[in-house]
């Protein structure tokens, strides 16, 4: 399972109003043709907008340029194809595949956990039942950062909850090194995009794009 967020689990001010993990399900055996697909993709993308193979990219900055010079060389429209693009093939990049989405509004959000807690718990379990209900065991691969309370959190619920369906700790992987993590960013965000719709979503229609891939969710947590 590939995981990414949108949004942050702040609380404080300047902090997003809404936290949301989407993480992918693939089948082990089926990996190497995922990435040939996905491989595919990028070279599409390279051949219409100049995008290197091993450009990250990062559907944020693609909407509101930070961090990457590449995309300063084409245009806003341009980068938003990339990403409608993007939401058009991954019903094809990922056949077999499932999403696996939570997501939290902080202002009606009452626990003693923290958001960031209290959000890769409920992804984890639901992620375990899947596993549970396939009869297979898996891993969790997320995006580098906040690796020691992710592992304790993973630890923990398995001795509480008997996770055994999910083995090992969390592996940690750099987006820039990788497509299926990149491809998670892009699918948390146009996720954000469409259940919390602002101006610049709806003028770029950015906020119907999750839809065109909806049908690879298996599960969904509010």
């Amino acid at each position: 399972m590939y995981v990414d967020e949108s949004g942050d689990p702040g609380i404080s001010e300047g902090s997003s109003e809404h936290y949301i993990l989407a993480a992918l399900v693939i089948h082990h055996a089926e990996w190497e043709q995922h990435l040939l697909r996905l491989k595919q993709f990028r070279k599409q993308v390279q051949q219409l907008y100049g995008i290197g193979l091993h450009t990250e990219i990062h559907a944020t900055d693609l909407i509101r340029i930070k961090k990457q010079e590449t995309y300063k060389s084409i245009t806003k429209k341009q980068r938003i194809n990339i990403l409608a693009a993007y939401a058009n093939c991954l019903t094809e990049i990922f056949p077999t595949g499932s999403l696996i989405t939570i997501h939290l509004d902080k202002a009606s959000y009452c626990s003693n956990k923290t958001i960031s807690e209290a959000a890769w718990q409920k992804l984890l379990i639901k992620y375990h039942e899947y596993l549970q209900q396939q009869q297979e065991r898996g891993m969790v691969i997320a995006d580098e950062g906040n690796e020691t309370t992710l592992r304790y959190l993973l630890r923990n619920l398995r001795r509480d909850k008997s996770l055994q369906y999910i083995v090992e700790d969390f592996s940690h992987r750099s987006s820039k090194s990788s497509y299926f993590i990149q491809t998670v960013d892009v699918i948390a965000f146009l996720l954000y995009k469409k259940m919390y719709p602002k101006g610049a979503a709806k003028k770029y229609n950015l906020d119907v794009l999750f839809d065109r891939f909806s049908s690879l969710v298996s599960s969904a947590y509010v």
